[in-house]
């Protein structure tokens, strides 16, 4: 989770906590936003190695 929270942190600004919410709801149900948020958010945790999912809603 810490190598999450730290790739989350390097592409928002975050604090500990919102990133540590964050990296709850990743491993979870995911998260969402536009397509270039979650595009953003994909090359950073790609980055340390994550596997990255995107699918559109509806």
């Amino acid at each position: 989770m810490s190598v999450v929270m730290g790739a989350l942190r390097k592409s928002r600004v975050l604090s500990l906590v919102e990133a540590r919410v964050m990296a709850e709801e990743l491993c979870g149900e995911g998260v969402e936003g536009t397509r270039v948020e979650v595009e953003v958010l994909a090359i950073s945790l790609r980055a340390v190695g994550m596997t990255v999912d995107i699918r559109s809603a509806g």
